[in-house]
């Protein structure tokens, strides 16, 4: 019913309900963040494509949202979980956040060449999972990350091997599956169970047997029972797979090709689609 069969060259990445008291925060890719009530949202029919960010907030046209999330109170009791494409965590309380200016504000210090990757709300008592594109995965207690100010660099959450990069993380709320996905389409279901837990900083242990054949990892995302998993490559197809339809399958494993790229094209997207 939300009309995505209109989006021909676009695709359907978060539903999700808020209050018109709340607010959402976007995060870019290079580090700021901007703040948008929702009251403030235009309002539009369900086949309505809506309007692009840089006409509601002064956010540059190019700019690349990393992350985004509704608050519906700013409280010293959250705090922000930042990832970087580096392995680089940071924990920020809530509450930094509350006066956002219209021009945004800094949210992170990166390093050159690192980029922000996704930013999650927590209550601090979670695991973090972090995953690399090569099938290294790293969990650690979210508390062996200190709370820092908004101008900080964070704290190594996994030592990376030469060439590698993180591509997704996941805090771990509730009992649910890892989802990982490759170049090449491969793709399966892992408990969270399965990993076990480290101190931050180590170079973690395998996810995917990660082969020429089935390519690095392109995503890691959490998936529950019901949820459906958006698929994009290169050149722009889209396919959207049933939770079900991934396989379970354990950490040493590779997955089953549930996409298969044309030649010369690859998977360089994943959602979930809860």
């Amino acid at each position: 019913l939300a009309g995505m069969e209109r989006y021909e060259d676009d695709f359907l990445e978060h539903v999700f309900i808020a209050s018109t008291h709340a607010t959402l925060l976007f995060f870019s890719a290079d580090g700021q963040a901007y703040a948008l009530p929702v009251h403030e949202v235009p309002e539009a029919g369900r086949s309505s494509r809506g309007r692009p960010l840089s006409q509601l907030l002064a956010v540059p046209r190019d700019a690349e949202i990393a992350a985004m999330t509704a608050v519906s109170e700013f409280t010293d009791e959250r705090a922000l979980v930042f990832l970087t494409a580096g392995g680089t965590v940071k924990r920020t309380s809530l509450d930094q956040f509350a006066t956002v200016r219209a021009g945004g504000i800094h949210a992170i210090n990166l390093q050159d060449g690192d980029r922000l990757l996704d930013v999650q709300l927590s209550d601090g008592i979670n695991d973090v999972v972090l995953v690399t594109k090569k099938g290294q995965a790293i969990r650690f207690a979210e508390s062996d990350v200190s709370l820092m100010g908004r101008n900080a660099r964070g704290v190594r959450g996994i030592q990376l091997r030469k060439g590698d990069a993180v591509v997704g993380m996941v805090v771990v709320r509730r009992e649910a599956t890892l989802c990982t996905v490759t170049e090449q389409g491969y793709a399966k279901r892992t408990p969270v169970a399965e990993y076990p837990i480290q101190r931050r900083g180590g170079v973690g242990s395998s996810t995917l047997t990660v082969t020429p054949k089935a390519g690095a990892l392109v995503g890691a995302k959490e998936l529950l029972e019901g949820d459906e998993l958006m698929i994009l490559t290169g050149t722009g197809r889209a396919t959207r797979i049933a939770a079900r339809d991934v396989p379970l399958q354990g950490r040493s494993t590779q997955g089953k090709q549930l996409v298969t790229p044309v030649k010369g094209d690859r998977v360089v997207e994943v959602s979930r689609v809860a």
